[in-house]
């Protein structure tokens, strides 16, 4: 059974514990999926500029990252900092029966 980890607290204890360059557990530790599939936009925005679904602070849809923090919905509407919360990778289509 996964369990649920507070990310933030473990990369605050890896850095108090080894002092050195960035890079391997830590950056494992980073960018490991959550349990849910959800990022929070506090932990790391995308890297690339593509369609993801979004959380905003009152409902979930598709919204496409121009890479500069700002979100654009499918409905045209424009989101800057602060009203996405959360966003994962699109999932895949289901398969043709």
């Amino acid at each position: 059974m996964p369990r649920l980890i507070d990310a933030n607290a473990l990369l605050d204890a890896y850095d108090a514990a080894h002092k050195g360059p960035p890079g391997g557990a830590r950056e494992l530790i980073a960018n490991a999926p959550t349990a849910n599939g959800w990022i929070s936009v506090k932990d790391r925005m995308p890297e690339q500029c593509d369609d993801y679904l979004i959380n905003t602070k009152t409902f979930v849809t598709v919204g496409w990252y121009n890479g500069d923090n700002e979100w654009i919905a499918t409905d045209g509407s424009c989101y800057g900092d602060g009203y996405v919360t959360h966003w994962q990778e699109m999932p895949e289509p289901p398969k043709e029966e």
